[in-house]
């Protein structure tokens, strides 16, 4: 009998572990936040309300700074411009420090990748639409999308201080994400 428990204790064990190990896999592999800082230079595309650099055969969603912020530094390039920009990848974006246009040198974040602007993004999750998924949260490279608890149960929350409009959580970011499920995410 105390065999049998011990046998019994050690597969739950070894099943607890390798949940362990497969969840903290699927987190790492979710955020993909690095910090080795990338400078690429390409031309300017939109694409679903936000700003993509095409570098080669690579298309790389640039997370930079809430629309409002953008209009504040007049910040504007036109689809076909080039501009080069430095900064690191997180969760299928790359998250912007500084651009280059048009001879001018545009700083969105300090050293310390805090921005270096305010101005709130507009994005807004309709709670009634919101099935409490996660994968918004999951795939904000700005971790501006909380879950909340309401009235109706948990519920994403974009906040608007740290929102850089970059519309993965609508749009999503090509094939690792496809955007909100539901549509509950809107500007």
């Amino acid at each position: 009998m105390i065999k049998r428990l011990k046998t019994k204790n050690l597969k739950y064990g070894v099943l607890v572990i390798s949940l362990i190990i497969l969840i903290s896999a699927n987190i790492v592999s979710a955020s993909d936040a690095g910090t080795e800082t990338r400078e690429i230079t390409g031309k300017v595309t939109y694409d679903k309300d936000r700003l993509i650099l095409q570098s080669g055969k690579e298309k790389i969603i640039l997370a930079m700074l809430a629309p409002a912020a953008l209009d504040s530094l007049n910040f504007h390039p036109a689809t076909g411009d080039t501009i080069s920009v430095k900064g690191f990848m997180s969760k299928g974006a790359l998250v912007v420090k500084d651009a280059d246009w048009k001879g001018k040198t545009y700083a969105f974040r300090d050293s310390l990748y805090q921005f270096t602007r305010s101005e709130p993004g507009t994005w807004v999750v309709d709670a009634k639409g919101c099935i409490s998924c996660k994968l918004c949260v999951n795939f904000c490279p700005v971790s501006a999308i909380t879950m909340e608890q309401t009235a109706n149960g948990l519920k994403a929350v974009i906040d608007p201080e740290k929102c850089v409009g970059c519309n993965i959580c609508e749009a999503g970011n090509g094939s690792r994400y496809m955007g909100c499920p539901t549509k509950a995410i809107k500007k």
